[in-house]
């Protein structure tokens, strides 16, 4: 599930050209954002992709710091 996104976005998969954040999981493209998730390695491999196109946030955990994924988000030239 995340570790999968994290490495399809590592590798650049050509097939993984969406990916949506939030609190539940329907679909491979979803990341689940639980309590305690780092997402500074989402943001960076997000950020160094150049294989996703559209990126769907639906909700982070209030207690969560999103700064380090959006540095990370930052970098991508993509989207």
């Amino acid at each position: 599930l995340n570790a999968d996104i994290l490495e399809r976005l590592r590798d650049n998969d050509p097939d993984f050209t969406h990916i949506s954040i939030g609190e539940e999981y329907t679909d491979e493209s979803d990341f689940f954002v639980r309590e305690g998730d780092d997402l500074g390695w989402l943001g960076y491999f997000v950020g160094r992709s150049k294989q996703v196109e559209t990126l769907s946030i639906y909700s982070f955990p209030d207690s969560l710091n999103i700064d380090a994924f959006l540095r990370g988000l930052g970098h991508n030239r993509s989207i």
